[in-house]
């Protein structure tokens, strides 16, 4: 597996990442058929266009990025790249210290290769901050613990929207976590302002929903983040 590899090639990482340095692990990866000449070209372009320790393992490729820059660097060149090849996805870890940490934020990666696929079909960078919580959620809680933590209005919502296909779980926890800003869910849902001030006004009435209770929304927000890990296609 990409696991064992991973932890196989461990020693080519330059022994400067030991010294406290902070990084990103970066992988990324194919679901493409990819010919292994190809990959080990875009080894060797990802490591020209970044500066960084860029090897190959199996069919993914691990990056390791440092220093102040490594967010322009990111998002001005590596995103680039990605989106120009058109067959390529990739996931990335939180920043950790040093190689005695590579293999948590190697897992990062790959919660995030996971999550994100089924979260976020159509997405290519999938950054792992951004499901942390579900990843808690997914890998410590079991089913009894779900139902014990999660507020019964919150699965009512859930059941709702499984039953009859609407979207009101994904639009609460998108309310909830942009700060309660109707107009941002708008245009991240595709939707008109108006019509999202309408279906917010509709689920707070059916379910007896205070916006303005941050107890209420705390919960509703930790309810959501659980059972996003156990119906991620109601909450993407």
């Amino acid at each position: 597996s990409n696991t064992e590899k991973f932890n196989r090639n461990l020693i080519v990482v330059p022994a400067y990442t030991a010294k406290g340095l902070e990084f990103d692990s970066v992988i990324i990866y194919t679901d493409k058929n990819i010919g292994f000449r190809q990959l080990l070209h875009s080894v060797h372009e990802l490591r020209q266009l970044s500066m960084s320790t860029t090897i190959l393992l199996g069919s993914e490729i691990l990056m390791l990025i440092s220093g102040k820059g490594y967010h322009e660097l990111i998002e001005k060149k590596i995103v680039p790249y990605i989106k120009a090849q058109k067959c390529f996805k990739c996931s990335i870890s939180a920043r950790f210290n040093g190689i005695s940490t590579l293999k948590n934020a190697y897992e990062q990666c790959c919660a995030a290769k996971s999550l994100g696929a089924i979260m976020d079909v159509n997405g290519t960078w999938f950054d792992y901050e951004a499901y942390r919580e579900f990843h808690f959620a997914n890998k410590y809680l079991s089913d009894e613990d779900v139902d014990f933590f999660c507020t019964p209005v919150a699965k009512e919502i859930v059941q709702h929207d499984r039953m009859h296909k609407t979207r009101y779980a994904y639009t609460l926890m998108l309310y909830i976590k942009n700060f309660k800003n109707a107009a941002t869910v708008a245009r991240i849902m595709h939707t008109h302002r108006n019509t999202m001030f309408y279906r917010l006004e509709k689920i707070a009435d059916q379910f007896g929903l205070n916006y303005d209770n941050p107890i209420q929304m705390n919960n509703l927000s930790l309810s959501f983040n659980i059972l996003a890990s156990r119906y991620p296609d109601i909450f993407s």
